[in-house]
C-alpha cells in the first residue's frame, strides 16, 4: 500500500539506508536515509522525489539568461 508508514511496516535504519542509496543509483537523483524519516511512506517519498526533481535541472540542459 503506497500509505503504509515505512517504519511500522517493519523498515529501519540500516534498509532507510540501503533503499536511499538504490533510490538514488536507480533514478540518478539525491536521495538519503533522513527522506524516510520526512516522508515514511511510498506516495510520500514519490511526491518528495518529484518535487525535488522539478528543482534541479536536467544534465547537459543549459539555461539561458535574460540579459
Amino acid at each position: 500500500d503506497a500509505d503504509t508508514d515505512f517504519f511500522a511496516a517493519g523498515g529501519d535504519s540500516l534498509i532507510a539506508m540501503h533503499a536511499a542509496r538504490r533510490i538514488a543509483s536507480t533514478l540518478g537523483q539525491a536521495c538519503s536515509a533522513l527522506q524516510f524519516f520526512r516522508t515514511p511512506t511510498v506516495r510520500g517519498m514519490a511526491a518528495a522525489l518529484v518535487a525535488q526533481a522539478a528543482q534541479v535541472p536536467a544534465a547537459g540542459v543549459l539555461s539561458f539568461g535574460s540579459g
